[in-house]
């Protein structure tokens, strides 16, 4: 049942991740990661085990944040004071983002570029998360095309500097300093207004979709930045979860707490491809049933199987393998798969690599003899987790 409710929802996805793993120590990170905090959890619970599974679904900055005044009492000193101390470093890279806000925002006012705050910048302006809380490394401002350019020579002039690589949905990634990263989007990946090939533009967002606070500045609408948290996490960065964590997506849904009634037409209207909106219902029904601290077993079967991606996504090396291997398919025709694979033989992102990835003792890193040899361990993988729809 979970397998077909996974293939289904979402029929790009070719593999097919292991069983939810029945721990206590996973059952006490959800309750204490998106459940109210007087909720029960289990209490016979391995501190240390807690700490690096948490650290492996990005939510250990999120417990922290939650439950400081507890910690201690329920995972014991050594693994509290671990998990406190990531969370006081994420304090200290917030308020240099948070700086960095301000910062962007009266360039943009003197330079009359509007923007709209996007991800952690917009969580954190809107309230929905609290400082430390959420990972983060830099921010993303959504800015009409035809003015980015000009807002990113501004920033230029103040002492900004430029990547060379420039991606195909933003301009080059723009650092300074220790810590200050900006990246200015002039298009939304994957989330489509009009045309169904467009993706969304800053000019072309209408009014109800985007969110103006007192200062001034503006963010995604409720509903968009939902839509916008499933696409980006769960979609765009599939193949690639070490990059941006798939659980992030769905604590970015529970904070945004999105209930409304209307919701699946909002989504119909966001996103052309009914599988993608067949997602966006999952993810919403699943970050709704977390919040209210449904147990695991309790979860409709979309919602466990989309779980278990997501747990499968940080923390199964094997099936993150084969999620980097689907990327191969990722393009519109098969004519692309032979192209995509020689990119991939010729030097694979260092960061679409499972953490504990190794080349084997005879093959240096970043040789070709390395590369051939990750490429092969990712294709034996995604076979494994392919045979397992015939489940």
């Amino acid at each position: 049942m979970i397998n077909r409710s996974l293939r289904k929802m979402w029929p790009a996805l070719r593999v097919l991740p292991p069983a939810l793993p029945n721990s206590a120590e996973l059952s006490w990170i959800l309750v204490r990661a998106f459940a109210a905090p007087e909720s029960t959890a289990p209490k016979n619970i391995d501190g240390r085990k807690v700490l690096a599974l948490a650290e492996q679904l990005d939510l250990a900055e999120r417990i922290a944040t939650r439950h400081a005044a507890t910690l201690f009492e329920q995972l014991g000193a050594a693994a509290a004071r671990q998990m406190t101390a990531q969370r006081l470093r994420s304090v200290a890279v917030d308020r240099v983002l948070a700086a960095l806000v301000d910062e962007l925002l009266a360039v943009a006012k003197d330079l009359a570029v509007p923007v709209v705050l996007l991800k952690h910048a917009a969580l954190r302006r809107r309230g929905f998360v609290a400082e430390g809380e959420r990972q983060a490394r830099d921010v993303d401002l959504l800015v009409d095309p035809t003015q980015a350019a000009r807002l990113q020579a501004g920033l230029i002039e103040r002492g900004f500097a430029s990547a060379e690589f420039t991606p195909v949905h933003h301009l080059p990634t723009l650092t300074r300093g220790r810590g200050e990263v900006v990246e200015i989007h002039h298009k939304l990946w994957g989330i489509h207004l009009a045309h169904p090939r467009d993706d969304a533009a800053a000019a072309s967002l209408p009014t109800a979709l985007t969110w103006e606070l007192p200062d001034g500045s503006q963010t995604l609408s409720q509903a968009l930045m939902a839509v916008h948290a499933v696409v980006h996490g769960l979609i765009q960065h599939r193949s690639s979860p070490e990059g941006y964590p798939s659980m992030r997506a769905i604590a970015d849904l529970c904070a945004i707490n999105w209930r409304e009634a209307d919701v699946e037409d909002k989504w119909r209207a966001l996103l052309p491809k009914p599988d993608h909106a067949q997602l966006m219902r999952a993810a919403v029904c699943l970050s709704r049933a977390l919040t209210d601290g449904m147990p695991t077993d309790g979860l409709r079967d979309e919602e466990r199987a989309l779980l278990s991606h997501v747990v499968a996504a940080s923390t199964n090396a094997g099936y993150r393998r084969a999620l980097h291997f689907e990327r191969v398919f990722d393009g519109d025709t098969l004519r692309e798969v032979p192209s995509t694979l020689w990119r991939a033989l010729l030097g694979p992102s260092r960061a679409r690599r499972p953490a504990d990835w190794a080349p084997p003792p005879h093959a240096a890193p970043g040789t070709a003899s390395a590369r051939t040899a990750e490429l092969l361990e990712d294709a034996r993988s995604y076979v494994a987790f392919t045979l397992r729809r015939g489940r």
